[in-house]
Formats: structure tokens, C-alpha cells, sequence
């Protein structure tokens, strides 16, 4: 499943990148309104796509506990330090 999730997020990846690249060309290029209106609607669905595929990414992560532990951080001695700080001034 680890697999699966990486090659199909690198197959969507890559040709969405080429996508994105082909579309800000166009963008730069002498057109109509209807057109620049087109490139857009295609720009912004193509960037859907692409966090479609990052948050797949993400929850196959999560899925397959690629993460490490959390790490508990004892924030007492900073709040304390800005409470009393705060309080004297």
C-alpha cells in the first residue's frame, strides 16, 4: 500500500507539474479574455488536484505510521518565566 500511494502521488505529480508549466506559458502569451479566463479555470483545478494528491499523501503516512512519536515539551518553566515577567511590569 506504501507503494501504491507513492507511485500513483509521483504519477499524478509529474504531469500536473507539466500542466502548471504549460499553463503560465499561455498565461504570458497574447490572448483573449475568453481564453485567459480558460487557462485560469484549467490553472486552479489542476492546483486542486495537486492538494488532492498532497493530503492522499499525508493520510497514507499517517496510515503507515511514517511519523515519529510525539514529543513531549514541558512549557511550564517558559509560562511561568513570562507570567511573572508580565506581572511585575
Amino acid at each position: 500500500m506504501k507503494e501504491f500511494s507513492e507511485n500513483l502521488s509521483h504519477e499524478i505529480q509529474t504531469p500536473s507539474a507539466v500542466i502548471r508549466g504549460k499553463l503560465e506559458h499561455l498565461i504570458n502569451e497574447n490572448i483573449t479574455e475568453k481564453q485567459a479566463e480558460l487557462i485560469s479555470s484549467a490553472y486552479k483545478n489542476n492546483e486542486r488536484i495537486t492538494h488532492i494528491v498532497r493530503s492522499l499523501g499525508m493520510l497514507a503516512k499517517l496510515e503507515n505510521e511514517e511519523f515519529e512519536a510525539p514529543e513531549t515539551i514541558n512549557l511550564s518553566p517558559a509560562l511561568e518565566k513570562k507570567s511573572c515577567w508580565t506581572w511585575r511590569n
